[in-house]
């Protein structure tokens, strides 16, 4: 996340894009008396406003279709694959929109299993009245926000059911990977 979000920063200067990464970053290393579900919930609206999709394609394959062949070298592309990408550009529209999901569900799922992970450690190990203070506001966190925590997975695992049983998601996925591993 460090290198990511510094790459971000400092190359692409997409500075909202590093924050998110930052935001990310802190939480999943912060100590579990650090880790509520508002900061977490902060973190995810903060990430969800980034439009990855657009801002790939203007730093990356549309600066490559553009002519930019500095871009296209260093996105490892050779001149047929570049021409099928120019030929269907439903299939880069789409490849980036899956990106723009995977990216943001990623990052839901890393920062919820964050919060959750010392949990499952606490109620393990620290059933007893002597536990710490920063376990008990843990715990007392997750229960006051479970509901929320439940509603968050169910979304979840619903948009991963929706991506499996979508045909034109795997038929676009076996095209994207036609053009591009053809080189």
């Amino acid at each position: 996340m460090e290198i990511i979000q510094h790459n971000y920063r400092k190359y692409l200067k997409m500075v909202d894009i590093a924050k998110c990464f930052k935001g990310v970053e802190d939480f999943i290393t912060s100590s579990a008396k650090n880790k509520r579900w508002e900061k977490l919930w902060n973190i995810i609206k903060e990430c969800e406003k980034i439009n990855f999709f657009e801002l790939n394609i203007e730093t990356l394959i549309g600066r490559c279709v553009r002519g930019e062949l500095e871009v296209c070298e260093k996105l490892g592309l050779n001149n047929e694959q570049l021409k099928k990408l120019v030929e269907n550009p439903y299939v880069v529209n789409f490849s980036f929109i899956m990106v723009d999901i995977f990216i943001k569900e990623f990052l839901d799922l890393i920062l919820i299993t964050s919060y959750l992970e010392p949990l499952n450690t606490i109620t393990r190990y620290s059933i007893s009245s002597e536990s710490k203070q920063s376990e008990k506001e843990l715990l007392d966190d997750a229960v006051e926000n479970q509901d929320k925590i439940m509603s968050f997975l169910e979304v979840k695992v619903q948009v991963v059911k929706n991506l499996i049983e979508n045909n034109e998601f795997v038929e676009n996925l076996n095209q994207l990977y036609e053009i591009l591993g053809s080189g």
